[in-house]
């Protein structure tokens, strides 16, 4: 099960399915499968539905063999057949090239985070080592792993606040940090001001209103440079919990601005 083509992973208690593309479904399907196993999956739908019915009532199912160039048409098509957008696991109506697409800042660092920095058990720490074997058995990967530049550090270039400076020198001195001070550092970096913000308040502002006012989330995923995931974060209120999320009180801060 090496070929290219169009899948879908099918859960066996409510027909409902997730579709996608590869060029290498083998590896696609294990890319999945750990990531749904360790609880990092970039589809909130496909995870939470994997969490409640349990691994053993998801299959694997290969839908079509096609050529690369027909990859995004034929999900389009199986995502439009099976209505797997609001009967099923999808979130976008696909052609993007899935997971062989250039991985968003938001994925790469949610795949970084299942890597590092977390307790995995032994049976996801098993599957991941798995996965890296079969991975560098391929002299096309062990070259690209060789050849990738590396990474610049977050923040050079960039010069500290006077604020940031403070907090830097107490840590160092081992000095305890008190709330105030905590509640100043957080207000400093809240919203658009932090260091990883993609997006402004004005545009979180309009992304709920649409939302609320009942247009989809992959209609509203075109208009910006995010992934998925952070529109269904900020839909959710699960970012930028600062800002509102009713309709009066949204129109209301947009015709103030």
């Amino acid at each position: 099960m090496t070929k290219c083509g169009v899948y879908a992973i099918k859960n066996r208690t409510n027909n409902k399915m997730y579709i996608g593309q590869s060029v290498n479904v083998r590896k696609r399907k294990s890319y999945h499968l750990w990531l749904l196993r360790t609880n990092n999956h970039f589809n909130p739908k496909l995870q939470s539905a994997f969490n409640k019915y349990g691994e053993e009532n998801f299959e694997f199912v290969i839908l079509e063999k096609c050529n690369k160039d027909e990859l995004d048409d034929k999900e389009i098509k199986y995502i439009n057949r099976y209505n797997t957008i609001n009967d099923g696991y999808n979130i976008c109506e696909g052609g993007e090239g899935s997971l062989g697409r250039t991985l968003s800042e938001e994925t790469k660092q949610k795949i970084s985070n299942a890597n590092t920095g977390r307790k995995q058990d032994e049976v996801a720490k098993k599957r991941k080592s798995e996965i890296m074997k079969e991975l560098w058995k391929t002299a096309e990967y062990r070259k690209k792993m060789k050849q990738r530049p590396k990474p610049k550090p977050w923040n050079k270039g960039r010069r500290h606040t006077e604020e940031e400076k403070k907090h830097l020198s107490e840590k160092l001195k081992g000095r305890r940090i008190t709330e105030e001070h905590k509640k100043k550092l957080h207000e400093l970096y809240k919203g658009e001001k932090s260091l990883t913000a993609k997006l402004t308040e004005q545009q979180v502002i309009e992304i709920r209103l649409r939302f609320l006012k009942g247009e989809k989330q992959c209609d509203i995923k075109k208009d910006y440079q995010v992934s998925a995931q952070t529109i269904y974060d900020i839909v959710r209120n699960r970012r930028w919990r600062h800002i509102p999320n009713t309709i009066k009180e949204l129109e209301k801060i947009k015709e103030a601005k």
